[in-house]
């Protein structure tokens, strides 16, 4: 099975569509599309990374991302949230290390994932090919949906 571990903000919605609804709740539709078209071309099912995870049980998750935001794939879970292991390194102010450990352990909770990316807005320490950054002031692109799909084709 393949894997899309998704960050919702900076990746469905941009700096545009914040400023254009007055909120991050609602994405654009166009990134919306591009993820829309990659985890369709590639057969990949989706696995939430995002902060809204801490907030939400995965039901809600997949109503809101499902039914809300337009999002067609399967989402089948959330990675485990642990930012308190950030407590552990006062002096790194910038906790951008946690969420590839967040993936890893899920990853190592459901062996039989053949191929994952990482979409995220943010830079993250000890990630490699696999990751794939957005632009926040953009989104997921057209541009970027294709070298995600060429990775997964690989």
């Amino acid at each position: 099975m393949k894997v899309i571990f998704l960050d919702i903000d900076g990746v469905l919605n941009n700096d545009g569509s914040i400023q254009r609804y007055g909120t991050n709740l609602k994405p654009d539709p166009e990134n919306v599309a591009q993820l829309n078209r990659v985890a369709a071309a590639v057969d990949a099912r989706i696995v939430v990374t995002s902060n809204w995870r801490e907030q939400q049980p995965l039901w809600r998750i997949q109503a809101i991302l499902g039914q809300v935001l337009g999002v067609t794939a399967d989402i089948i879970g959330m990675t485990p949230d642990l930012k308190r292991l950030a407590n552990l390194y006062p002096e790194d102010k910038h906790i951008f290390w946690v969420r590839p450990l967040e993936i890893e352990r899920w990853l190592r909770s459901n062996p039989w994932v053949s191929k994952y990316a990482m979409i995220d807005d943010h830079a993250y320490k000890n990630v490699g090919r696999e990751f794939c950054k957005t632009d926040p002031a953009h989104g997921l692109t057209k541009e970027i949906a294709d070298s995600i799909i060429e990775f997964f084709e690989v």
